[in-house]
């Protein structure tokens, strides 16, 4: 079965590149892991997607990273995302990385709100609540036209 070079994963025959890497797939299991003369890579997850959202979540976020040169990896079924309770899919960085890792994840899938736009959106709250005005709205008036 081919593998992929670099998160080791097993594919089967009729696979030429990895659904996670995108490097081609080399040919024969994977070599099994020797303690001799490796430093530990030790990989962590940096958020688990779960949802309708998840794959294109994940997908932004790996992007994201790559383009960082940070390597990460995905790790678990996405189709279990479906399912309440599962944990569908977790990015997986090193974990030398995942500080920075999780600064850009949480960037891309939660930008702050800039601080103009949430005082206006607080301001624009504030009179509807009260009862006035937006800017640039006529006041309604709640009286009828009284004819005599």
């Amino acid at each position: 079965m081919p593998y992929c070079p670099q998160c080791l994963t097993e594919y089967i025959e009729s696979a030429v590149e990895c659904m996670d890497c995108r490097v081609p797939l080399k040919p024969g299991p994977p070599p099994a892991p020797s303690s001799e003369g490796e430093s530990d890579v030790h990989f962590v997850p940096v958020r688990v997607f779960q949802g309708l959202h998840a794959q294109f979540q994940v997908d932004l976020a790996r992007n994201v990273l790559e383009a960082e040169g940070i390597p990460c990896t995905v790790r678990g079924d996405l189709g279990a995302g479906l399912i309440p309770g599962v944990d569908a899919v977790q990015l997986l960085v090193r974990e030398e990385d995942w500080a920075r890792a999780s600064e850009l994840v949480e960037e891309v899938l939660n930008p702050p709100v800039a601080e103009a736009e949430a005082a206006a959106d607080a301001g624009a709250d504030a009179s509807i609540v009260a009862g006035q005005p937006a800017e640039g709205n006529p006041p309604r008036s709640d009286k009828r036209d009284k004819r005599e």
